[in-house]
């Protein structure tokens, strides 16, 4: 049944309810009785029909208001993921320019924020060589600066305390003497001393410099070398071995 039916079904109710008071109640009680008819049927007229129809229309405004809410909020992050991805095209476009092979994540969080309000963010790198992470600076005036940056742990007082004994200690000029060296200078000396030279030169990085020779450049010759730490050993070690040997500057001399 509709609205105005059933409002019109009412007032011929209350027709009725006011004629039958005309008829049976006297005249000293029918104003009371009139008015609590008509109160009766105010309030039965906005319980069981306005009342309904003015809830539905306020569910409807609430319903309309959060369906727009939720409208704006997804156009809103629409703008926002597309602005990212614009941002995204440039900052690639800048590394593959140096390093074809670069790719990257951002490592700064919610970066829709940061190139709305600019600043600073970090960029995790993959593919590129000697670095591992890049600083893109973002302007308000739309300009965009990248720097590579090479992060790496510091080590703390304690690895350090840890680990220089360890390796001197890992470490033996006569162990690497007797695995390595002497074979080699055997072989050298030998090929050297019938040729008229009576002395070489070892250097730091494992090779040997000898005068008149090989165009008086240094030729590999040992895959290890002890470091300079160890040079003093190595020397007496080789001094032991009947070869006359020394530190000189960047390198040792021995002579036979």
């Amino acid at each position: 049944m509709k609205v105005y039916e059933r409002l019109w079904c009412s007032v011929s109710v209350l027709v009725g309810a006011v004629l039958a008071v005309f008829a049976f109640v006297p005249g000293a009680w029918r104003t009371g009785i009139l008015l609590l008819v008509f109160a009766v049927w105010g309030i039965w007229v906005f319980m069981i029909i306005l009342r309904p129809r003015i809830a539905w229309r306020r569910a409807q405004r609430n319903f309309l208001g959060r369906r727009r809410s939720t409208g704006d909020g997804q156009a809103r992050f629409r703008a926002e993921e597309t602005m990212v991805k614009h941002v995204n095209y440039r900052i690639s476009a800048r590394l593959h320019s140096a390093y074809p092979d670069a790719s990257w994540e951002w490592e700064t969080k919610d970066p829709a924020r940061l190139i709305v309000r600019g600043g600073k963010g970090r960029l995790l790198l993959h593919g590129v060589p000697d670095y591992n992470y890049a600083e893109v600076d973002l302007r308000p005036n739309g300009c965009m600066e990248c720097s590579l940056l090479r992060v790496v742990p510091v080590p703390s007082e304690h690895d350090l305390k840890e680990e220089t004994p360890r390796a001197d200690e890992q470490f033996n000029p006569q162990v690497w003497f007797e695995i390595q060296g002497r074979q080699v200078l055997e072989e050298l000396i030998a090929d050297l001393d019938s040729r008229g030279h009576n002395s070489l030169i070892m250097n730091e990085d494992g090779s040997v410099t000898v005068e008149g020779e090989f165009d008086d450049k240094a030729v590999p010759a040992f895959t290890s070398f002890p470091s300079k730490v160890h040079w003093p050993q190595t020397v007496r070690v080789l001094e032991s071995e009947g070869y006359a040997a020394d530190v000189d500057g960047e390198a040792i001399r021995v002579t036979w």
